[in-house]
């Protein structure tokens, strides 16, 4: 196996001390470095080294740093002619060192294109242009996009001129001058010749070294973030669910759904034990904070927690879900392994609706609990109805439906509504004042201008704040004369108790009232 002897001559050119007038000569200083030995490629033998030009980088610089001599006299010493063998000086007082920079040499559209080194405030520039360097067609490949430069370190060089003063470094465009020989000063390479019709002498040795050029990959660590989502639609809203009787049949009822269109912030309602999950996924979608199944269901669990999700009506309602049961639900859970049909809103192949409709089988005489909720066209789930009661009556062939919705007992959900604190009872609200109206008939307003009477004042202004206005400041002062036939009494005072009863329902609440006509305050 042959093995190869490199050297590394290096002449760095200085200027001596000046003259009288301030000018000194410029001299050259050589010193070598090596041997750089490695097996070479000898046909039939062993597989040459391979090593990478980083190592090959390494070595060099590992040489030139042991070639450093920092006590000597002066930078030459004595006079000397370049490659003198019989003078050499052998070492230097400078530190040089190979190090690789970012380069791009050819004819590029960028500041780089005249081949500069990229510096660190560039640094991003130069990554773009590396990145459509190496994706263009431009990048041949006999380019090299790493340059090694070889110089000495700023601080030797200052550091060498002040130890030898008057010394200057000649430097850096012509400062170096380098050369490559096998053996130390070119021992072993005989002068090199041309032959008489110009071409290289067969005889001359050389050596070819061949460069793989390979991609390297090295871990860096870089500022980086991430984060977790998913791509949703939002839920839809729960659905319109009514309940309808057939006429004179005890045994059928009509269950018809449609959607409903809107937008709104709710708490969910969760009856499988899918939903949560399902919740998980649209709370990381639509508030980019990851929760967990178990963290759905604890949250949903706490009253005081106000987990909320959007129900929006943004696509098209492709299902409905129908829960039943005959046992009075506690909770919505309860209606888990309830799941009583599923209807589509398809009609015919490529026509569908958003309303359904369902005829459902039941017994007359007994309480049947039935919600429902929409699916829409991407399996997005909306909450659930209110639950309804539902009874067909069968009294003797007279058939009527009782339907209210029902309430669970000691339940948090007050609707908005004010409750006890210890004992939360659900409780509904509607407005009822352009529905009923309860006031006096005209003869209970009159003004009894008798009772006025027995009040001694010359202004209202005046009346003394001791005063108290009398409870029967309204109604005739005659009641017998001005009553209907048969109602004797005056209102005023009396306490009625009104009871309204739903037509539908039947179901009843009762308004106690007393009627006063001293509602007066004194300033």
């Amino acid at each position: 196996m042959s093995t190869s002897d490199w050297w590394l001559d290096i002449e760095e050119r200085w200027r001596t001390p000046g003259d009288a007038d301030g000018d000194g000569d410029l001299v050259w200083n050589e010193f070598s470095v090596g041997p750089f030995q490695y097996n070479l490629h000898v046909p039939g033998e062993k597989e040459p080294d391979t090593i990478s030009i980083q190592q090959f980088v390494d070595d060099i610089n590992a040489k030139l740093a042991a070639a450093q001599v920092t006590n000597a006299p002066d930078p030459l010493g004595t006079a000397y002619a370049p490659w003198d063998s019989c003078n050499p000086r052998g070492d230097t007082s400078l530190l040089w060192t190979i190090t690789p920079e970012l380069y791009i040499a050819g004819d590029y559209t960028s500041a780089m294109s005249s081949g500069a080194a990229i510096t660190g405030a560039s640094w991003m520039g130069a990554r773009q242009e590396f990145i459509n360097l190496i994706t263009s067609n431009a990048c041949a490949q006999d380019k090299f996009i790493i340059r090694y430069t070889l110089v000495p370190t700023p601080a030797s060089i200052t550091a060498s001129e002040a130890a030898y003063q008057g010394w200057q470094y000649d430097g850096p465009q012509h400062g170096l001058k380098l050369a490559s020989f096998n053996g130390a000063h070119g021992a072993n390479t005989p002068p090199a010749w041309i032959a008489e019709d110009g071409t290289l002498d067969i005889n001359f040795p050389y050596s070819s070294l061949m460069v793989h050029n390979n991609v390297s990959a090295p871990m860096v660590v870089a500022p980086s973030s991430h984060q977790t989502t998913i791509m949703l639609d939002d839920p839809p809203l729960p659905p319109n669910f009514r309940i309808v009787p057939y006429l004179g049949v005890d045994n059928r009822l009509l269950l018809l759904l449609n959607s409903n269109i809107g937008e709104y912030d709710a708490r969910p309602i969760l009856i499988t034990e899918a939903d949560a999950a399902s919740i998980a996924n649209i709370y990381l979608n639509q508030t980019g904070n990851p929760i967990t199944v178990d963290a759905v269901r604890t949250r949903l669990a706490d009253p005081s927690d106000d987990l909320k999700i959007s129900y929006v009506t943004d696509d098209p309602i492709s299902k409905y879900e129908i829960f039943r049961t005959t046992v009075k639900p506690t909770s919505y859970t309860d209606f888990d392994t309830s799941l009583h049909e599923t209807v589509t809103t398809k009609l015919s192949p490529g026509k569908e609706a958003s309303a359904a409709s369902f005829i459902d089988s039941i017994s007359s005489n007994m309480k049947y609990y039935y919600c429902a909720r929409a699916i829409d066209v991407h399996n997005n789930v909306s909450n659930p109805t209110h639950i309804f009661e539902a009874e067909l009556v069968d009294n003797e062939g007279q058939t009527y439906l009782i339907l209210k919705p029902m309430l669970f007992d000691n339940s948090v959900h007050t609707f908005g509504l004010a409750s006890d604190t210890s004992t939360e009872i659900d409780a509904y609200s509607k407005a009822g004042k352009r529905f009923i109206l309860i006031e006096p008939s005209p003869e209970m307003s009159i003004l009894d201008t008798a009772a006025l009477d027995s009040v001694t004042t010359t202004a209202p202004s005046t009346l003394p704040s001791s005063v108290t206005p009398s409870n029967n400041l309204l109604g005739p002062d005659n009641p017998a004369a001005h009553m209907p036939a048969g109602v004797s009494n005056m209102i005023w005072g009396n306490k009625y108790k009104v009871r309204v009863t739903s037509k539908k329902t039947n179901r009843q609440f009762d308004l106690n009232i007393t009627f006063k006509n001293t509602g007066v305050n004194n300033p």
